[in-house]
């Protein structure tokens, strides 16, 4: 069984919006391009977060590449406008039904973006040494922050340019000219829209610490890479001289085979074909929690892999996890240094507490709210039962 958790859907996404432009690029009927468009558009707004950013620049270069090679008809406008709604209701009755019947979870949310917000976020000028600290970071993480193995966000898209650049000079055919200059016009515009668009994001949907260390960073920009590495090797096919596209060709090659080695992949590779470690953890939740009881999954100094890969082995069962205490190290975005009150409150919520992965850190801070806590043991089940102000663990598995 193939399993994708982390960096495998955001490189997934960057083939799809891939796919959306190659469509607007070699498609001649308009019609099927619509048809195709339709699913994939609506897939995007429902997979993550940076959809809506991706979904306006496809449809803005489909209106431009249409009136450069055709005409802007009725049926056209109206195809457009189809592409702008549709999705957004799929959407919208997607986590309609999400909210209704899958208790456990929400689904891709956008409702901490708005215009009126976005804006105030722009213009504010509270908090500007935060944000001008947070804009540097993320300035030198876009020129140093290697996201392939040997490029940084901004020294691929600009070699892609280049390439780019350099085909379309020896490309003999006027149509396929149009075609690069256009596409080349895309990666230029699309890197502009999408590194605005990450920074207010960071303002906007993380809290301080996580944007201060640009959690997520690598996900985030390997999305647009992936488009943009796709995007250039298939303008190199328009190249119609045999010599220029052999040297063009064994360029990008080396890029693709020796550089693309995307930062974060190789950790989840050799699990992405096999079987992954947890599943058991999430079995044993299934088989020994009700479907009307939640379970808090303490995972200290991790991140979200372990949780995700047992939350999805345990439903319909509810499951939330929390790396309890102070940061372990300094990429520690995940730690929440809770006081004891609030962690108890935290646990009210729950009827189960599975201890996956402890550690001093959580013992020294919240050990005294449970009863013989030096007795508990990792990777087991335990039901809470509230007695005397204190947190009686019943063993389960």
């Amino acid at each position: 069984m193939i399993n994708f958790y982390t960096i495998l859907p955001d490189f997934a996404m960057g083939i799809l919006v891939f796919y959306c432009l190659f469509l607007i690029l070699t498609s001649d009927d308009s019609t099927f391009t619509f048809f195709s468009l339709l699913p994939a558009l609506s897939v995007l707004a429902l997979m993550k977060m940076v959809g809506i950013v991706f979904a306006p620049m496809i449809l803005l270069f489909w209106v431009v590449t249409q009136k450069v090679f055709d005409s802007i008809s009725r049926t056209f406008v109206y195809h457009i406008l189809i592409l702008a709604v549709v999705p957004v209701g799929i959407w919208k009755c997607v986590n309609m039904y999400i909210s209704k019947y899958v208790i456990k979870t929400g689904g891709q949310s956008y409702a901490n973006i708005s215009i009126y917000k976005t804006i105030n976020t722009v213009f504010s000028t509270e908090n500007m040494a935060y944000r001008m600290d947070l804009a540097k970071r993320y300035i030198d993480a876009l020129f140093r922050k290697t996201v392939f193995e040997y490029f940084a966000f901004i020294p691929f898209v600009l070699l892609a340019c280049i390439i780019i650049g350099i085909t379309i000079r020896t490309i003999s055919t006027d149509r396929f000219k149009k075609t690069g200059r256009l596409a080349l016009l895309w990666v230029i515009i699309a890197t502009v829209a999408y590194v605005l668009f990450m920074y207010i994001m960071y303002l906007m949907m993380f809290s301080s610490y996580e944007a201060s260390k640009l959690a997520g960073y690598y996900r985030y920009m390997s999305t647009f890479l992936i488009t943009v590495a796709y995007l250039m090797c298939i303008i190199l096919f328009l190249e119609d001289n045999l010599l220029t596209k052999i040297v063009l060709w064994s360029l990008s090659c080396l890029i693709i085979l020796n550089f693309i080695s995307i930062k974060g992949l190789a950790d989840y590779s050799s699990s992405a074909f096999s079987d992954p470690p947890y599943i058991g953890e999430g079995n044993a939740i299934k088989n020994a929690v009700g479907d009307d009881e939640k379970v808090y999954l303490v995972i200290c100094g991790s991140d979200t892999t372990m949780y995700q890969i047992i939350n999805y082995h345990a439903v319909p069962i509810i499951v939330q996890w929390g790396s309890p205490g102070k940061p372990r190290n300094s990429d520690d975005v995940w730690s929440k240094n809770f006081s004891k009150s609030e962690f108890k409150e935290i646990l009210s919520d729950y009827d189960y507490i599975y201890f996956l992965q402890t550690d001093d850190i959580f013992w020294n801070s919240y050990g005294d709210l449970f009863e013989d806590s030096d007795s508990v043991i990792n990777h087991t089940l335990y039901r809470m039962i509230n007695k005397d102000g204190r947190i009686y663990l019943e063993k389960k598995s």
